[in-house]
């Protein structure tokens, strides 16, 4: 897009827009309840429930997962995750209350 520069001494030429790139800085941080809800040998199905900040505001989440022992302070894990969080995003033009799925998997260790 363009317009036109009013203070150019009455010369009508087009102003260009410019893509910048600038680095954003994002925090989070919470706090949660985990409890297990099933505990079969290896197995185990647990329940998490959090609420916490970000650098835009309050955050809030669910999550369900399933825990494996593979050996002896080594877990692979497996479950799901709803969010609900405040964002704000000047350069896109984005405010508000989100919320969002996801999946989440890996290793989690005991020491």
């Amino acid at each position: 897009g363009g317009g036109v520069d009013p203070s150019n001494s009455g010369a009508d030429l087009p102003l260009n827009n410019l893509k910048t790139k600038q680095p954003v800085r994002l925090f989070w941080g919470s706090a949660f309840y985990e409890r297990t809800l099933i505990n079969e040998g290896g197995f185990s199905l647990n329940g998490r429930i959090g609420a916490g900040a970000t650098s835009s505001g309050p955050l809030g989440y669910i999550r369900i997962f399933a825990k494996q022992q593979i050996i002896t302070g080594i877990y692979l894990t497996l479950g799901t995750e709803g969010r609900i969080f405040k964002s704000e995003h000047p350069l896109l033009n984005n405010d508000g209350m989100f919320s969002s799925a996801t999946l989440v998997y890996g290793l989690q260790f005991a020491f």
